[in-house]
């Protein structure tokens, strides 16, 4: 058994050269992301579900396992919702953007619509002044 980083080359390397040998991903670096994952999904919840995580982690038997896991899987879930969610957001914010500037994406978030759109004139009349 081999136990690496979840890093995608090494995974391919054990695979191709030693295919018979268990390769699995060391816990603390799936721990170590967690907050980046889970934390701004699960918010005021996010400390009980890593107790609950790491008492998961530690059964010994199949059958609890079973029995526990679908507390994980729900916040697994919820992170693939909001990772959907993000995605649709970024798209829809790229049908209202002009330009590739920095300015008019910080613009799009902070801004009210209509400010926004103002702010859109103004560089683009910005933009034909400089040319």
């Amino acid at each position: 058994m081999i136990l690496t980083d979840q890093d995608p080359w090494m995974k391919q390397a054990i695979e191709t050269e030693m295919p018979y040998t268990k390769h699995a991903f060391c816990i603390w670096h799936i721990t170590a992301k967690f907050s980046g994952w889970f934390n701004s999904v699960l918010r005021s919840e996010y400390s009980s579900w890593c107790t609950e995580f790491y008492n998961l982690y530690k059964l010994q038997s199949v059958e609890e396992f079973e029995q526990k896991w679908p507390l994980v899987d729900l916040a697994i879930e919820n992170v693939g919702h909001k990772q959907m969610h993000d995605s649709m957001l970024a798209k829809y914010q790229e049908l209202h953007l002009r330009s590739l500037s920095p300015l008019e994406k910080q613009g799009y978030q902070v801004l009210t619509p209509f400010a926004f759109k103002k702010c859109q004139d103004q560089l683009a009349l910005a933009i034909q002044y400089s040319a």
